[in-house]
């Protein structure tokens, strides 16, 4: 990355205050269109859940084969900020364009452009916490970026679906893309490429595949990030899985009512959001890597817990501590990438960071489900747990490079 080593000697408020607005804006558009209203639309357009299924993952596989190769090419150019907005703007333009027409071919295909070019913005807007936070920050910003984040979910699942319900679905949508353009103004404004940024072109851009290909090739022999993204797959699996399935355990294991669930979820949106702030806390005071480690470790005993007992309060003590876990992992997942990447490597590798997470989004649920209808919730709820256990074996092969102690020594300064 151009001017590579230039992350400032301290806080800039205005860049810091984009950076993290922009992680209440896009959970707009994830909570809303992908987790809300496509899913129902299609549905009731057809009939049929098939068609949210070929959206979904036909966007979400091209995101993550293409992360790596793009995030090498804003490496080349440093321009992470410029395609940040680029790839916002087109994210918002389609999901505007869903409300033209109401036909299943084209909602199907915007979606799937809106859905890949929202995910296609993530690691160029990762890659920019190394040159936005100093080293001794980066857990501090990381932390009110994932808070922001579940607070822009909480905000617009109170919003958005009246919305839709009263005003119908193109009002829905336009609404939608309105206050992600309106939220993501501060990261627009505010987050800036590195000095001396390259302009695109088609040299920088097959140098930019180039480079990943190569770095693909590595892959196997880079040692401690090879082993993150094997601790990341499988805990990203885990995670994802009792995202996908919190509510019908809170049914139909724990034993809540319908009408129950809504309200449960915005508690457990708190405790989420308090764990992320108490990462931001001490990630930057004891290190990223422990805070992973022991916030697996609240993972695994939050599961067994949910294995061992039963009911609703048993519930809301597994959620709880589950929604800490959650908020805290999201916060030092981050900033332990950048101590494990080169700099002038940061967004190709969180190219990478995304392509694990994506590829763990499809096997866990899968077998969870397979489990739950074939032996019962526990055995689902039993597999969760041996992903938990093997990540936190591999993550234990990890090694952050020798500098980070210097770091955390400034942070309790």
């Amino acid at each position: 990355m151009p001017d590579r080593e230039s992350a400032p000697a301290k806080l800039d408020a205005k860049k810091a205050f984009g950076w993290v607005s922009y992680d209440f804006a896009n959970t707009i558009f994830s909570m809303t269109i992908s987790s809300f209203a496509i899913p129902l639309y299609l549905n009731r357009l057809t009939g049929r859940d098939i068609f949210t299924g070929i959206g979904n993952s036909v966007s979400q596989l091209l995101a993550a084969f293409l992360g790596p190769a793009a995030g090498a090419v804003a490496d080349k150019t440093g321009k992470c900020a410029t395609y940040v907005k680029w790839s916002t703007g087109a994210c918002v333009l389609f999901t505007a364009l869903l409300a033209v027409n109401a036909s299943v071919p084209w909602i199907l295909c915007l979606y799937i452009l809106a859905n890949l070019t929202y995910n296609v913005a993530l690691p160029f807007y990762n890659a920019l916490l190394r040159l936005i936070a100093p080293a001794n920050r980066r857990g501090f910003l990381s932390g009110f970026g994932v808070a922001a984040g579940f607070i822009g979910a909480a905000v617009a699942m109170l919003i958005l679906p009246p919305i839709y319900r009263r005003a119908g679905y193109p009002a829905g949508f336009a609404t939608t893309a309105g206050l992600f353009l309106l939220f993501a103004l501060p990261a627009f404004l505010w987050l800036k490429d590195a000095r001396g940024a390259r302009p695109t072109s088609w040299v920088s851009a097959i140098g930019g595949v180039r480079d990943s290909l190569k770095t693909w090739a590595k892959l196997p022999g880079l040692g401690s990030f090879r082993n993150f993204l094997i601790a990341r797959f499988l805990y990203e699996e885990a995670t994802n899985t009792v995202i996908v399935f919190m509510s019908v355990l809170a049914v139909n294991y724990a034993g809540l009512k319908d009408s129950q669930v809504p309200i449960v979820f915005q508690v457990l949106i708190g405790m989420t959001v308090a764990g992320s702030i108490v990462s931001a806390a001490v990630v930057d005071r004891v290190g990223a890597l422990r805070v992973v480690f022991a916030v697996l470790i609240l993972w695994i005993v939050s599961m067994v817990l949910a294995l061992l007992t039963h009911g609703t309060a048993a519930f809301l003590v597994f959620g709880s501590l589950a929604g800490v876990a959650l908020g805290a992992l999201s916060s030092a997942d981050r900033p332990l990438l950048i101590q494990l990447t080169p700099p002038q490597k940061t967004a190709e590798y969180f190219g990478f960071h995304a392509l694990s997470g994506k590829l763990s989004a499809s096997f866990g649920p899968l077998l969870f489900g397979f489990l739950a209808d074939s032996y019962g919730y526990r055995a689902g709820i039993a597999s969760l747990i041996v992903f938990f256990v093997v990540a936190l074996a591999a993550l234990a092969f990890v090694r952050v490079p020798a500098g980070s102690a210097a770091v955390r020594a400034q942070a309790r300064d």
